[in-house]
């Protein structure tokens, strides 16, 4: 069921997150050159403009939420939560997904999935975006 709902998301993240990714300070993306390939590919690969892409975030949005809270089932984030039962394979897919939404400042993320993905991020060690978004 992961896997089906990851190819049901990745087109929202996609438009939702690649547009944020030239102004995250990422390292990937320190050189102009980086930054002038990056947005030409990506731009080709969503078939618009990464500003257009941007101010389809509105729209989106809801899409996302409803997305989030279908997650809540797929994965039984509450017996995560309670240590019910051990990180899987899908939490790991999951965890990738939604550390990327992070990079959205106006995505409001529901209480039970907030709270898995910090646990997820204390778990794995790895940093998220949320303290270094840009606005929009």
């Amino acid at each position: 069921m992961i896997t089906c709902w990851l190819s049901n998301m990745k087109p929202n993240t996609a438009l939702l997150c690649y547009p944020r990714m030239q102004e995250m300070n990422l390292p990937e993306l320190a050189t102009t050159q980086a930054r002038v390939h990056f947005n030409n590919m990506i731009s080709d690969r969503l078939g618009m403009p990464l500003p257009q892409a941007l101010a389809l975030t509105g729209d989106i949005l809801p899409h996302v939420n409803q997305q989030l809270q279908e997650l809540l089932a797929i994965i039984d984030v509450p017996a995560y939560l309670q240590n019910r039962r051990p990180v899987s394979i899908d939490d790991l897919c999951a965890f990738a997904e939604l550390r990327n939404l992070t990079m959205v400042e106006t995505l409001c993320f529901p209480e039970l999935i907030s709270a898995y993905l910090h646990k997820m991020a204390e778990a794995t060690g790895i940093h998220l975006f949320s303290g270094n978004r840009p606005p929009g």
